[in-house]
């Protein structure tokens, strides 16, 4: 997502937040999941996670019941760690680590790049498929993404026509020649990589799978984020020292080796049917943003303070955060079919928060397919969905002011207009992926030969 920053208030208000959310956290217990239909639960141990042959449990509550499965859980416990150095996938993924060396495509395996990271195993690195990755960056301090765009740690900036992988860094061609990054000074790199949509698929999808089946999105305490199949994990597969926290092993479809998590690196676990695909993870083509009093540029997948997205009892790691005026263009995957999210105001602004929401076709002057009404503080969430978008090439979310005709002790013009959309997500058709050229698992990556993939 490209760099975002904001003009900074006054420092009452952001400690009125932070109390606020210190007083939210404090009040819940260990583990805590939202469910589909938006009922919560809560527990101090998630049983069975990651097993792809057994039901994960929250205090005795199934968590991947068919017809009312947990659409989060989230450890209210857990410290998120400022994530530093880092590659960004394809698909939106984060992998926390460095950049070791590349190495070419062989018989055995496809093109990769050796990245030493707190998520690998006993040898501390793990390969991932060059063709996956989107960006090597050093901190989240990043560029608006440009494919061709090198910089070096000493500054220097190139825009090149192509970058290609070498054993110890990049090259770019320019115009003038090329020029060569090693590893070690890159700052930052973005790479050309599939259509998005494309993309994710890849990162989800194996022609053995069924599109009802489960994909986790997890969000670790050292910052990651990791897109992985259930199939693809596996739970329980050592003790840490003393047997308080079992150990799992997850393998994204991006990489060619396992990685490896304890419960506690979980602070919070998305889960989704295949054909659910949420927007919040990919780059709006169109952002329109204008303010009254004071600016809070939008935020993917945290609130406009960097917290957990939440709407009074509800909370999510996926979804969007934005201030009115913002209107928000996604493009669509050509097989989708409805719309799902939920809207409200962050609790942390709470009944000063006033804004109205609205949905559209195309732009957002394009035909408006739901509105809400004034959305206030200490209000229930607002369910939004099933909406049907078929035929619809982009959706526009938008934030707009409510100042005129605002209900009593809202706060006038922008002020404390914090809107979150949880969760939005679209549904494709059921043959959705079908649709792509198939792939086998042994043409995909060799490695995955050890792995049992469930049908």
């Amino acid at each position: 997502m490209p760099p975002r920053r904001r003009l900074p208030l006054a420092p009452q208000v952001l400690l009125l937040y932070a109390l606020a959310c210190a007083s939210l956290r404090a009040e819940e217990p260990r583990y805590v999941a939202i469910f589909d239909n938006g009922e919560r639960h809560t527990g101090d141990k998630v049983d069975d996670w990651f097993f792809a042959d057994r039901m994960p449990r929250l205090n005795g509550r199934n968590l991947l019941d068919e017809g009312n499965p947990a659409r989060v859980i989230y450890d209210t416990q857990s410290n998120l760690a400022i994530l530093g150095a880092h590659l960004e996938l394809a698909n939106g993924d984060l992998l926390p680590g460095r950049v070791e060396r590349y190495e070419p495509a062989s018989a055995s395996h496809v093109a990769t790049l050796v990245v030493r990271s707190p998520l690998a195993g006993a040898n501390q690195t793990v390969r991932v498929r060059a063709d996956a990755v989107r960006r090597i960056a050093s901190s989240t301090d990043k560029t608006a993404f440009a494919p061709g765009f090198l910089e070096s740690s000493d500054g220097q900036r190139v825009r090149a026509e192509r970058v290609r992988f070498a054993a110890q860094g990049v090259r770019g061609l320019t115009a003038s020649g090329t020029v060569d990054f090693g590893f070690v000074e890159l700052r930052e790199a973005h790479f050309d990589v599939a259509e998005p949509f494309l993309a994710w698929r890849n990162a989800i999808w194996l022609d053995t799978f069924e599109p009802e089946q489960f994909y986790f999105h997890l969000h670790t305490a050292s910052g990651g984020r990791l897109t992985v199949p259930r199939e693809l994990a596996r739970g329980d597969i050592e003790k840490a020292s003393g047997g308080a926290s079992p150990r799992f092993a997850v393998q994204p479809l991006w990489s060619l080796d396992p990685l490896y998590l304890f419960h506690d690196d979980i602070a919070s676990a998305s889960q989704l049917r295949l054909r659910e695909v949420p927007l919040s993870l990919f780059e709006p083509v169109a952002v329109e943003q204008r303010s009254a009093i004071s600016h809070w540029p939008w935020q993917a997948n945290a609130s406009l303070q960097g917290e957990p997205l939440r709407v009074e009892e509800l909370v999510s790691d996926l979804g969007l955060a934005t201030h009115s005026y913002t209107a928000l263009t996604f493009a669509l995957p050509e097989q989708a079919e409805e719309l799902f999210t939920v809207v409200g105001i962050d609790p942390a602004c709470r009944r000063g928060g006033c804004a109205r929401a609205s949905i559209h076709r195309e732009s957002a002057s394009g035909l408006e397919i739901w509105r809400s009404d004034f959305l206030r503080g200490g209000q229930s969430p607002v369910r939004v969905g099933p909406l049907d978008v078929r035929g619809a090439k982009q959706l526009t979310f938008v934030t707009d002011f409510a100042h005129d005709g605002r209900p009593t002790g809202a706060d006038p013009f922008d002020i404390r207009d914090f809107v979150h959309w949880l969760m939005p997500f679209v549904r494709l058709q059921p043959d959705a992926w079908n649709k792509f050229p198939p792939r086998e698992p042994d043409q995909l990556m060799p490695e995955l030969a050890g792995w049992q993939i469930a049908a």
